[in-house]
């Protein structure tokens, strides 16, 4: 039986590294959204997630197929931005997420960054869940709590994150 301290030192370990290689790694906006496409198949999407090209990009960067206990699908849309940690996500993301999902007709809807998200960003997706539209931002650092926990699809690195 591991210590309960240890689990949480090497836990909060792996994350911080985690974190850091996302951020400042050899990785570029292409090769993020690879990588989210691989947590959301570690997630267990359904079938391969489907990346969306930049010209019929309307709002979601990544389409994943989901279904809850065998039953119920549903489609989750997820606008991918890599960025620094030092430029928060701004309102005008979570916006363009929004209209993803319509275009998509998704149920669900991610903002995923490397980076972090502004107050206002944060205040426009609370009031778009009050609304019924369900909005989840995902910082860098939950983005590498999903890769610590849940690993990646090794089988979508068959090529570069570059």
């Amino acid at each position: 039986q591991a210590h309960p301290n240890f689990e949480n030192d090497l836990r909060s370990r792996l994350i911080k590294e985690t974190l850091e290689e996302i951020q400042y790694g050899r990785i570029n906006d292409r090769g993020f959204e690879k990588l989210v496409a691989s947590i959301l198949r570690g997630l267990g999407a359904e079938d391969e997630p489907v990346i969306k090209p930049r010209q019929l990009d309307k709002g979601a960067d990544i389409i994943a197929h989901f279904r809850i206990a065998n039953t119920f699908p549903f489609t989750l849309a997820v606008q991918a931005k890599h960025y620094q940690p030092g430029k928060p996500i701004g309102k005008g993301v979570v916006e363009t997420l929004r209209d993803g999902m319509e275009e998509e007709n998704a149920d669900l809807g991610w903002v995923a960054t490397s980076g972090t998200f502004s107050p206002e960003a944060q205040d426009f997706a609370n009031r778009l869940c009050e609304e019924g539209i369900k909005v989840e931002l995902l910082d860098g650092e939950d983005l590498a709590a999903l890769i610590v926990e849940n690993g990646l699809k090794a089988h979508l690195f068959s090529g570069n994150l570059t």
